[in-house]
């Protein structure tokens, strides 16, 4: 290989690579019921409920294994339209835009959650399209701006997707847990 010639160079050969992407997903999958609590924490914020630090925790709780298998599913999904190109991912997004908060607050089924946000935004794709890429911008504004400023501007995608939730299927269902 002449220098400068990077022709033949695979991301796949690099010592270490295929290790981060398999604990990277996992932290993924992992993380995903993370995400439906912060969903369910605006949700109880928009309503004037109280808010506990366990309230985050609850895709852990309710619907755990449909959280995770659509989290592999649309991680999946995500990573196909990444390996294409950046823009498709932007472009295959809105279709998966309603799953976390249909998966808390109707308790459905990963396929169903999938099903359901895919009709929902086929309908609607050019809103959800705006919304995803507001939401996308304004979330990665962090890590562009200030670096650490992601821990505040990455649950905003959440609100995104609750927000677009109640703007297409009307305020969800209250969630109560008997103590």
């Amino acid at each position: 290989m002449q220098e400068g010639d990077y022709s033949s160079f695979s991301y796949w050969n690099v010592p270490g690579f295929s290790l981060y992407l398999s604990l990277s997903g996992l932290l993924g999958v992992l993380v995903a019921p993370l995400y439906v609590g912060l969903i369910y924490i605006v949700n109880k914020y928009n309503t004037k409920k109280q808010i506990d630090f366990a309230d985050l925790f609850i895709g852990y709780k309710q619907n755990f294994v449909n959280i995770l298998i659509y989290s592999i599913i649309s991680g999946i999904i995500s990573s196909v339209a990444m390996t294409l190109c950046f823009f498709p991912f932007i472009f295959v997004y809105p279709f998966l835009l309603l799953g976390y908060p249909i998966l808390l607050f109707e308790n459905a089924s990963a396929t169903e959650a999938l099903g359901k946000s895919f009709n929902i935004a086929k309908e609607n794709y050019g809103t959800f399209l705006g919304a995803t890429v507001v939401g996308g911008l304004i979330s990665i504004a962090g890590v562009i701006l200030c670096g650490i400023g992601i821990i505040a501007t990455a649950p905003f995608m959440m609100i995104v997707m609750y927000s677009v939730y109640c703007a297409f299927l009307g305020k969800p269902r209250q969630i109560e847990f008997k103590k």
